[in-house]
């Protein structure tokens, strides 16, 4: 679930920061051609987004 307060949005517990919404906005950009699946996939790998059994923490339902 996203929060934001003022400046700072939090998902699942965790801050996003600007930079690194901007970094999932170039990434989206970059890669319009992948599926949903594999955009969410590189953009955790690329953020380093992971749960404590190193899997991708970004699930698309």
């Amino acid at each position: 679930m996203l929060q934001k307060n003022d400046l700072t949005m939090v998902c699942c517990g965790r801050e996003v920061t600007p930079q690194e919404i901007k970094d999932v906005q170039e990434t989206v950009s970059l890669f319009s051609n992948l599926s949903r699946y594999e955009l969410t996939e590189t953009i955790c790998e690329h953020l380093e987004w992971h749960t404590g059994v190193c899997q991708a923490s970004c699930r698309l339902n």
